[in-house]
C-alpha cells in the first residue's frame, strides 16, 4: 500500500466504457474515497475528492503571491500523514506558475510524500480490498472559500 502520498488529478479513467474513478468534488485534507448515492442508485465508480486548495484559490489571500500559496500548501501537508489529492490547472501550474509548482513538488518530495497518479491511488485501494468498505454519500453541492460557483462537496 502506498503511504503518505499526494495525488495529481487525472479526473477520471474509463474501463470498458465505464468510469472506474473520478475526482469531481472537494473534501477536507484527509482523503476518504466514497461512492455517490444517486437517484438511480449508488454509483459504481469511486470518488477521490480533491483535498487540498488549488494555487489560484490561495493567491491573493492576505496579499499572497504564488510562492506564498506554495508555502501554505506545504504547511498543510507538513505533518499530515494522510493521502491527499491535489488538482492542478495545466494553463497555470504547467505554464504561468511553473516555477512555483516546481517548488511545490520539491517541497512535497522533501516532506517524504510520494507523488502518484489517480490510477496508482485507485490501484492501491483496490489491491487492499478497501473499496468494498467505502462510504456511500449523497450528492451534495456547496461552495468553498475563494472559488466561484458550486461544486460537489463531501
Amino acid at each position: 500500500m502506498l503511504e503518505n502520498i499526494i495525488v495529481f488529478v487525472g479526473l477520471c479513467w474509463f474501463r470498458h466504457g465505464a468510469i472506474a474513478y473520478s475526482s469531481d468534488g472537494r473534501a477536507e485534507p484527509n482523503l476518504m474515497p466514497y461512492r455517490l448515492a444517486l437517484s438511480s442508485g449508488n454509483s459504481k465508480h469511486v470518488q477521490y475528492p480533491t483535498t487540498l486548495p488549488t494555487l489560484d484559490e490561495l493567491i491573493g489571500i492576505d496579499g499572497a503571491d504564488e510562492f506564498a500559496a506554495v508555502s501554505k500548501l506545504l504547511e498543510i501537508t507538513q505533518s499530515n500523514p494522510n493521502d491527499q489529492v491535489f488538482t492542478l490547472h495545466a494553463e497555470l501550474e504547467g505554464q504561468k506558475l511553473l516555477p512555483a509548482f516546481e517548488k511545490l513538488l520539491a517541497g512535497w518530495l522533501n516532506q517524504g510524500h510520494d507523488l502518484v497518479t489517480m490510477g496508482e491511488l485507485h490501484q492501491s485501494w483496490k489491491a487492499t480490498n478497501q473499496l468494498d468498505k467505502i462510504a456511500v454519500l449523497p450528492l451534495t453541492w456547496g461552495e468553498i472559500p475563494n472559488r466561484s460557483g458550486e461544486l460537489i462537496i463531501q
